[in-house]
């Protein structure tokens, strides 16, 4: 049962839905072009072009991308019914996912992500490999969790889930409020709610079972910064504030992504984390036909599309 009483259009939960997806690509690929760089004080970058630290090509797909297919595969592969529908199952299968994605030699991948992989691969439980120590605040599982917002439409159901598959790899207290306010309010905008509401109500029901109250306070200053509350680096609380503050810009999607991107920094990692929530918020239609053509992995990411609106409509 969805958290809401009467469901809205499924037309429009379908391009919401196929919007955050695409979203979290686009944000990924407009962003490369800018990681590590300072803040661009010139003319924004508007378009996909490549480039950046690790000579991309224009759309290419980075480890934000390549993992939420790991998390969406994983849902699609339980709507062909290969899995049973328990939350430790679909996990443990997303984090053998992940694994073959770490042997496959990717081009960048994140030392949390890459160490806790690596004891997975050797034979740990997914269920405990993710760090948990207080300097393991990073934003690696945050850039990934959407697809659970996209399927899930219980609020238990939900919330549990997105906790265990960003504990693969990040299980500090922060990220693990960070990925269920976050897929609270994604679930929240597919609903079609205004966007100050879905804050509002994520940052109420996170407060009933919160692990640490700094996420909740990172929420709630960003819901009301005027500016874009960037800092340097890859700190769970930094993207989620930047996502928070982005959906309740009134502004289109295009140009407050464009923003995102152009602050640089861990910049692909917070257009992804943005733009899952903007392409949530705005839906497909919202995007520009130019971003969407140039997505490396935008016609996979369409097609699994499909199965996580299924289990939306069967939860």
């Amino acid at each position: 049962m969805s958290d809401d009483a009467e469901g809205p259009d499924r037309d429009a939960v379908w391009d919401r839905l196929l919007g955050g997806l695409l979203g979290v690509h686009i944000g990924d690929s407009l962003g490369a072009s800018l990681e590590f760089s300072a803040p661009n004080t010139g003319p924004p970058l508007r378009d996909i072009v490549g480039g950046g630290p690790f000579g991309w090509e224009a759309g290419a797909a980075t480890d934000d991308t390549d993992l939420t297919v790991c998390v969406a595969r994983g849902y699609a592969a339980l709507a062909r019914g290969e899995l049973s529908d328990e939350p430790e199952a679909l996990t443990h299968w997303i984090a053998g996912d992940m694994v073959a994605w770490l042997h496959s030699d990717p081009v960048d991948v994140g030392g949390t992500t890459a160490t806790a992989l690596g004891r997975i691969a050797r034979g740990e439980d997914p269920l405990t490999a993710g760090a948990s120590h207080d300097r393991s605040a990073a934003n690696g599982g945050l850039m990934r969790c959407l697809p659970t917002a996209l399927a899930r439409p219980d609020a238990t159901t939900r919330r549990r889930e997105s906790q265990l598959i960003s504990g693969i790899t990040h299980r500090e207290p922060r990220c693990l409020d960070a990925v269920v306010a976050y897929n609270d309010m994604a679930h929240l905008l597919v609903e079609g709610a205004d966007p100050v509401e879905a804050i509002d109500r994520a940052v109420a029901a996170l407060h009933a079972h919160e692990h640490d109250p700094r996420t909740r306070e990172a929420i709630t200053e960003a819901r009301h910064a005027a500016a874009m509350p960037w800092q340097p680096g890859g700190s769970v609380l930094t993207s989620l504030a930047i996502a928070v503050w982005a959906i309740g810009q009134p502004r289109p999607a295009e140009d407050l992504l464009i923003e995102v991107c152009n602050a640089g920094g861990d910049a692909d990692t917070n257009g992804a984390i943005a733009g899952g929530l903007l392409g949530v918020r705005d839906g497909a239609s919202g995007w520009p036909t130019r971003w969407v053509h140039a997505l490396e992995r935008g016609a996979e990411l369409g097609d699994l599309a499909h199965p996580l609106h299924a289990l939306r409509h069967a939860g």
